[in-house]
């Protein structure tokens, strides 16, 4: 549930993604009333750290040191498994009063037990037709954010809003693409164990559904076929298998072959669904990539083939023009995409 606190320090809260894989912290400052880069970093996770609440604090608490970032007020986000995010269209007059209309009606949109919920809201405009107000619900399990936001305490932050990845992947498009906004585009962030696909269209996040696809699956699956470490099978992932042994290469390429095949009949699905499903749905022309998990080699080129798109990797960093003495511009290319939800999340409260 986001918890807006006012702000009385010049730099907006950094913006914190609690990965599976990482954990992901961009930090901005503000020049002549404009967001500005001033921190990245990141940090890996062993897998189940996320499930051992003091281990992920412990090791955000040593990013925060390392970083040298001053602000202690956070913003962070659920993962799309957590949340549940539904439109509805509501009558003008009851929209007037949301906190009653929730109390009474929450019940039919939200199929959990409304005492174990946060229950947020955001209007979105008129709805379609006279006297109707469409609205944004947003619903996440107590237990859940309430672990997420122990973490971030026990590292030493203040929580100022819990977020949802989605949104924050859309304000990162959008502060960043502001020429594209009257177009409908597909985001994708690939993350270790979960992906989010997105709808972006005229400032709203039109369709947003959660995939079970991840980088892990090919680490696991080259791991066991190669018989060697994880950590090695993701520097594969990431670099090619150009140093392996030709028969090891072959099971590289034919395993991410497979892979991505795979990926994209679940993306494909996604679209047709999306454009089944949304009142006046266009198709996109361009998917934007973002997530450490889309960090495939050749991965654009291979989904741009099989689902007949232009697929780019979105740049976070497009519009904040980063100090070139403070930042290696190859490097934020590099690892631009997997910092595409922190930077959403870090602009939430940096722009005026």
């Amino acid at each position: 549930m986001p918890i807006t606190i006012e702000l009385r320090k010049k730099n907006p809260p950094p913006g914190v993604d609690l990965g599976s894989g990482w954990m992901k912290v961009v930090a901005l400052g503000v020049r002549r009333r404009k967001p500005v880069l001033n921190r990245i970093g990141r940090i890996p996770l062993a897998v189940g750290d996320m499930d051992k609440g003091e281990k992920a604090a412990d090791r955000l608490a040593e990013l925060w040191r390392q970083l040298g970032v001053r602000e202690r007020g956070v913003v962070s986000a659920m993962t799309g498994h957590a949340v549940i995010v539904k439109k509805v269209v509501v009558a003008a007059d009851a929209a007037a009063d949301m906190e009653r209309f929730l109390a009474k009606e929450a019940k039919q949109y939200i199929p959990f037990d409304l005492q174990d919920v946060y229950i947020d809201h955001q209007r979105l405009g008129p709805g379609p037709s006279e006297g109707t107000v469409d609205v944004l619900l947003v619903a996440s399990k107590k237990r859940e954010v309430d672990e997420r936001v122990q973490i971030l305490t026990k590292a030493g932050l203040e929580v100022r809003v819990v977020d949802v990845d989605a949104f924050a992947l859309n304000n990162c498009f959008e502060f960043n693409y502001p020429e594209l906004i009257e177009r409908p585009h597909y985001l994708l962030d690939i993350g270790g164990q979960l992906s989010v696909f997105c709808v972006v269209w005229n400032k709203q996040l039109v369709f947003h559904r959660e995939l079970s696809l991840g980088g892990h699956q090919l680490t696991d699956r080259l791991a066991k076929l190669l018989n060697r470490s994880r950590t090695e099978c993701e520097k594969l992932k990431i670099n090619g298998p150009g140093e392996l042994p030709t028969t090891e290469q072959a099971v590289v390429v034919d395993e991410l072959e497979d892979l991505l095949v795979s990926w994209a009949g679940e993306i494909r699905r996604l679209i047709g669904f999306y454009l089944g499903s949304v009142p006046e749905a266009k198709p996109a022309e361009t998917m934007y990539l973002a997530g450490g998990g889309s960090l495939l080699a050749g991965l654009p080129a291979r989904l741009s083939r099989e689902l007949e798109l232009d697929v780019q990797y979105i740049d976070p960093w497009r519009m904040l023009e980063p100090d070139p003495e403070l930042f290696d511009a190859a490097y934020l290319r590099t690892v631009g995409p997997q910092y595409a939800v922190a930077a959403g999340l870090a602009l939430r409260e940096a722009i005026p």
